[in-house]
């Protein structure tokens, strides 16, 4: 399964570096998700910072809208 990140509103490819997600019953490996950069954290807090401004301003009726 190709999985990639979404920081932002981009999609981004993680690491070479990989970590299993267990199926927490059996212990066998769902999948293997990539481990993001430090520059990809940072990107990610950043835009949820920048989300949180927006969100936090958005009406609860907004909001279910959106959920």
């Amino acid at each position: 399964m190709d999985t990639k990140m979404l920081i932002g509103s981009k999609f981004e490819k993680g690491t070479e570096t990989e970590e299993p997600i267990l199926n927490p019953k059996t212990g066998a490996t769902i999948l293997n998700l990539p481990e993001a950069s430090q520059a990809q954290i940072e990107a990610a807090v950043l835009a949820a910072e920048n989300a949180f401004v927006t969100w936090s301003r958005t009406t609860p009726a907004q909001r279910s809208v959106y959920l």
